[in-house]
Formats: C-alpha cells, structure tokens, sequence
C-alpha cells in the first residue's frame, strides 16, 4: 500500500526552517540552492556534520554531531512549530535517512532488524542496485547517469526526451509483495538536483510504520530514483 497520495509540489514560500543533514559536496549543494530559492525563511539554515572540518566558513548555522541520531533527539513533533509542512529537511548522507531515523525512532517500541531482501522485490524493481555492506536497496527508472541539474519535468526525460510514465514514485506505490506494508515517502524538488522532505512528511511515515500489521517496506523516491529498506519488528 501507498501511505498517503502523491503530495502537491513543494510549496517554496512557505517554507520557515531548513535543516541540511550532511555537509559534503551534496549538503553544500543544498546549501546554496536554499540561499537562491528559499526566500521567507524565519532563521538561517542550519548544517549538521559530524566532520567539524567540512562545517567551516559555510553561510549557515552549523552543529557537528552525528546527524541522524541528532535528528531523532530534536525533530520538533507535528503540533509544533520544527514538525510540520514548514520546516524542510534534506538529506545529504550516504545512507537511507528516512530508515535509519525510524529505527532509531522505533527503538522505544522494541526496535526493528533489517531482513533479507526477497528475490521477488528485486524482480519488481526498475533497475535495482543492493549495498548489503552500507544497507539499502537503490532502484532508478534510468540505466544512465542523470545530469546533476535535472529539473525533472513532469511530461518527459530530461536525457532521453522520451515519455516518462508512471513516475517512480508512483510505481512504488502500486507495488504490492505478499507479506510486506510498502510506505513511500516522496523527495520533493527545492532547486534542480536538490531535494527534500518536510517534517511533517517523517512524522506521517513513522506513525504508519508504528501501526503497520507486516514488516515494512520504506522508500524515499522522488520521480526518477529511490532508496529502500526493510524493517521487521525483532523478535
């Protein structure tokens, strides 16, 4: 099952807050993509690395802690002003944020354990790219290296021209694998190869996983690409 329908565009104007998770070559990235497209931001955006090195001299408010688990301590909750559609967060990390913050998250209600991944989901997905050293399960509708600054256009690819239907994050959601919840969470574009999800977004993917009757499929995807994993309460 799908969680919810496939959200509306991100809305720039209304976003307040900004939280970059990573400060890497991605998370500078985003940086400078919220300074020219986020123009009603309540505060400075703020960077959070565990790398003080790679947090110096950036036009932001900087925290050097491990991001994710920092993320999990200080995400406001969704009545609040850091947990709802505008406060943005982007991650820009090797590994599946959206997982590991509902692990750490779910650990309150006895944790999850990652098991493996079935053969038939493998088959279901465009492209699938498995990294058991690092975790997570990448899928792309494209077999070539996409530009950095694809604007993703609804009606075509960018590389090719060619139709591009359905969207990735469509597709997921149609997946249906006997025994497993599918809950997809859906990176919405802040600039051309930057993307994010609002607070609000997390809080409803938790609560879903919270309630969720199998194990679960999790995915972060925006239109052309994605990231899974699995997560099976622990015995």
């Amino acid at each position: 099952m799908v969680m919810h329908p496939s959200p509306k565009p991100l809305n720039l104007t209304r976003i307040r807050t900004v939280w970059i998770l990573g400060a890497g070559f991605f998370g500078q990235r985003a940086l400078a993509a919220t300074h020219a497209h986020l123009r009603n931001l309540s505060e400075r955006p703020l960077v959070v690395d565990r790398a003080p090195q790679r947090l110096e001299g950036l036009d932001a408010e900087v925290l050097c802690a491990e991001a994710v688990t920092w993320l999990a301590a200080h995400l406001g909750k969704p009545e609040g002003p850091l947990g709802g559609e505008d406060h943005l967060i982007i991650p820009a990390l090797p590994l599946h944020v959206v997982a590991e913050w509902l692990r750490l998250r779910h650990n309150v209600h006895g944790g999850w354990e990652c098991p493996p991944v079935p053969h038939a989901l493998l088959e279901a997905l465009p492209n699938p790219y498995h990294f058991p050293s690092v975790g997570g399960l990448y899928n792309s509708i494209a077999s070539w290296r996409c530009p950095e600054d694809c604007p993703v256009p609804v009606s075509h690819c960018t590389h090719t021209g060619a139709p591009r239907d359905p969207d990735l994050y469509d597709a997921l959601g149609q997946l249906r694998l006997r025994g497993w919840q599918t809950l997809v969470i859906h990176s919405r574009q802040v600039a051309p190869g930057v993307g994010g999800y609002t607070a609000r977004q997390l809080w409803d993917t938790f609560e879903a996983a919270r309630s969720a009757q199998k194990p679960i499929i999790v995915a972060t995807v925006c239109r052309c690409h994605g990231v899974l994993d699995l997560l099976s309460p622990c015995a």
